[in-house]
């Protein structure tokens, strides 16, 4: 799913300059609802580590499963400590010939 990487660390690069509901606005990510951004920006800060951009190692544990009419990808988070426990999941679906992505949320599986 390489294609999908800069849209991933671009959600993340907003996340670590505390724009939580992408307001910037990231390429092909649409941005999260008002509900969502509040559960991610609660999680972070409640995490009590200060998040980073994604590294180069965070690809090898990333996960994607294909549903059926999307694919659902699960990327680990890193913080000053290393890799969190904390995981980015979002909903990417084809259009054209890229990928549009939807942040589901943040969660520690």
């Amino acid at each position: 799913m390489e294609v999908l990487r800069a849209p991933l660390r671009g959600i993340v690069e907003a996340w670590v300059s505390g724009d939580y509901v992408l307001s910037a606005g990231v390429p092909m990510v649409d941005p999260p609802d008002a509900e969502t951004a509040r559960q991610v920006r609660e999680y972070i800060e409640d995490y009590g580590e200060q998040l980073e951009a994604l590294p180069d190692e965070a690809w090898p544990t990333s996960r994607s499963v294909w549903e059926g009419d999307h694919w659902s990808l699960y990327v680990d988070l890193w913080t000053n400590s290393g890799r969190s426990d904390m995981v980015l999941a979002t909903k990417a679906r084809e259009e054209g010939s890229k990928y549009r992505v939807n942040v589901v949320g943040v969660y520690v599986p």
